[in-house]
């Protein structure tokens, strides 16, 4: 399980993350050398220091950053496809509603359209949509 993201960022959470994208696979898909590399100074800094807590507010949001990037990797496949078949529904349902079709405000309730919507979008090309869909540093 991820570190719990609201606890300060200590030697031992930074370490657990490692370990934690290692394990799933996360470290080389999700994140990049950069990242890897401030991952693994941190750890390295904080073992010197002996000071056992990250003190910049600066590292510390990276790091936040970074945990997110490795649970949004970690998401199901649907759970990460939703978001582009919700912006696609909402496109398709305004071009509707320009028609005139006023029942298709309802197809934005529904879970099942919105998934093919999503799974139609990634198929061909999922690797550079579903990029698209992670969360802005």
């Amino acid at each position: 399980m991820l570190p719990n993201l609201r606890s300060p960022w200590s030697r031992g959470r930074v370490a657990r993350l490692k370990k934690y994208a290692l394990r799933t696979g996360a470290w080389l898909k999700a994140l990049s050398r950069v990242e890897r590399g401030l991952i693994d100074a941190a750890i390295k800094v904080l073992r010197r220091l002996g000071s056992g807590v990250v003190k910049s507010r600066d590292l510390a949001e990276i790091l936040d950053r970074i945990a997110e990037k490795i649970g949004f990797m970690l998401q199901g496949f649907l759970e990460r496809v939703a978001p582009l078949g919700r912006r696609k529904a909402v496109q398709y349902v305004a071009l509707a509603l320009k028609w005139g079709y006023k029942k298709a405000v309802e197809w934005l309730q529904d879970p099942n359209y919105i998934t093919y919507l999503g799974k139609s979008l990634t198929y061909p090309r999922w690797l550079t949509q579903l990029a698209i869909a992670q969360p802005t540093p």
